[in-house]
């Protein structure tokens, strides 16, 4: 019984965390993060991106981390990616209280790394 005991109080803990995880993100943060959480799981490093060492990659381990995975930069094409991270940009703005928000020129260091390395443009058929 004290075994059951533990692995409850465990898994209450574990909900409580993932639902202040959701709530920190937004409003909108229990759907998004139900699909989000099986494709990108919250957290990472840079250590998986290309150039893990270089700035765009560090900045993108410390910010981009706070609400989901580790973003690859092959998940969009180059063009893609000025909307995806503008969009993204505006949420941390928007929830300033509870996530931090890279400066102007760290998000323009971001997206230049997101750009410089993202999947090569897909021939339409």
């Amino acid at each position: 019984m004290g075994g059951r005991m533990v692995l409850s109080g465990a898994l209450l803990l574990l909900g409580t965390a993932l639902v202040a995880d959701a709530l920190a993100c937004g409003h909108r943060a229990r759907h998004h993060h139900s699909m989000m959480g099986a494709a990108m799981p919250r957290g990472g490093s840079p250590a998986m991106l290309p150039q893990p060492d270089s700035p765009g990659a560090q900045l993108v381990g410390v910010y981009c981390t706070q609400c989901h995975g580790t973003p690859s930069p092959v998940l969009h094409e180059s063009r893609e990616w000025r909307a995806v991270a503008q969009r993204m940009y505006g949420h941390m703005k928007r929830f300033s209280s509870r996530v931090q928000s890279p400066s102007d020129d760290e998000f323009a260091a971001i997206l230049a790394y997101l750009e410089s390395h993202a999947a090569e443009v897909r021939a339409t058929p």
